[in-house]
């Protein structure tokens, strides 16, 4: 043979080289057996979550939720994506999923509702909490087992990091005497340098049961947060600011809460009996020590007011603002015998 020819096997094996070149081509244009088409790659918009992407439609959003009940696992997960992704806009779409009464999608729709809870947008968490509390309440089979281990593994995390960042603001957690049995207090007070983001982190711990806000303004939105603790015992308002509507609101929204709410007078007395007369002990410092009031004294009439006990005059005291003058009278036991009165004006301190 010529040098200058190509041998027979060479061509052989170049033309067999273009049809499997060929082969390859046509099986990458089609979807392998069993596998589900998808749409081509297009520029469209990503859907919107927390991350501040473009927002998705809510014909896009309900289509999505009703992919939770496709037999193809590939579409099942791009359309639990795309609800997660969205973040509140998909909240109502899941809830007519898991109310249609279609085991399977409803328990993909919990399954995004716990994705949910990771996100970064508290008032979103605590809404999809809520949806996920109403499928335990609501005890379907095998739902309710599954959203409730959600709700318990992310309570479990998110109540430790809800506390680190609030005493990280100032919050002050502690035991405290109440009704016989020690519960958690979270304590407010001036030196709270947190926001409306950190203030929303409170219902995440769980355990607390009073809640002391004092010299700290307060407005209706963080009034609302507090009226989402179903389990608080306690709720010390003390010179906040609150309007009388919010509160009024928050104590409908807990009956079974005491709300204490003071203008923020501060006379400085603690009580030294165990019931009937007012008797007193005065703190060094405080607005009572500097009038002249001392350790025994017995509160007679506050601000014109006569006071049987201590709280009635804690009732009276919680109607004055700090800096405002409180007049008084008050009753002490002589050394040599017999009872003295005195009149004093006491300028009230703040909480």
């Amino acid at each position: 043979m010529s040098s200058a020819s190509p041998s027979i096997p060479s061509a052989c094996l170049a033309v067999a080289a273009a049809a499997l070149l060929l082969q390859a081509a046509g099986q990458a244009a089609e979807p392998a057996a069993g596998q589900v088409p998808g749409p081509a790659p297009s520029s469209a918009p990503s859907p919107a979550g927390s991350g501040g992407s473009p927002a998705v439609s809510a014909a896009a959003l309900a289509e999505a939720a009703e992919q939770l009940a496709s037999p193809h696992f590939v579409r099942r997960e791009a359309a639990a994506r795309t609800l997660v992704a969205a973040g509140r806009p998909a909240l109502e779409p899941l809830r007519r999923v898991i109310a249609a009464g279609d085991l399977e999608a409803a328990s993909r729709a919990v399954e995004v509702l716990r994705d949910l809870l990771a996100d970064a947008d508290t008032e979103l968490v605590t809404d999809a909490e809520q949806m996920l509390e109403t499928v335990v309440a609501e005890n379907r089979p095998d739902l309710a087992g599954l959203a409730a281990t959600a709700l318990e593994f992310h309570r479990l995390a998110a109540t430790d990091d809800a506390r680190r960042r609030l005493e990280a603001h100032g919050v002050l957690f502690r035991e405290r005497q109440l009704s016989l049995r020690r519960v958690l207090e979270a304590e407010f007070n001036p030196s709270w340098t947190g926001g409306a983001a950190e203030w929303r982190l409170l219902p995440r711990v769980r355990s607390v049961a009073m809640v002391n806000a004092h010299g700290l303004p307060l407005d209706d939105a963080a009034l609302e947060v507090l009226g989402r603790m179903p389990r608080l015992k306690r709720i010390e308002l003390f010179g906040t600011g609150a309007s009388e509507a919010s509160v009024a609101a928050l104590a409908a929204r807990l009956p079974e809460t005491v709300v204490d709410v003071r203008q923020g007078g501060r006379l400085g007395v603690t009580s030294a009996g165990g019931g009937g007369p007012c008797v007193v002990r005065v703190q060094p410092g405080s607005a009572a020590d500097r009038c002249g009031m001392r350790d025994g004294d017995v509160i007679l009439v506050a601000d014109g007011r006569p006071v049987a006990d201590f709280g009635d005059f804690t009732e009276v005291v919680s109607r004055r603002r700090p800096g405002e003058e409180m007049p008084l009278e008050v009753a002490r036991q002589r050394p040599e015998g017999g009872i003295e009165r005195f009149t004093y004006a006491a300028r009230l301190d703040a909480w």
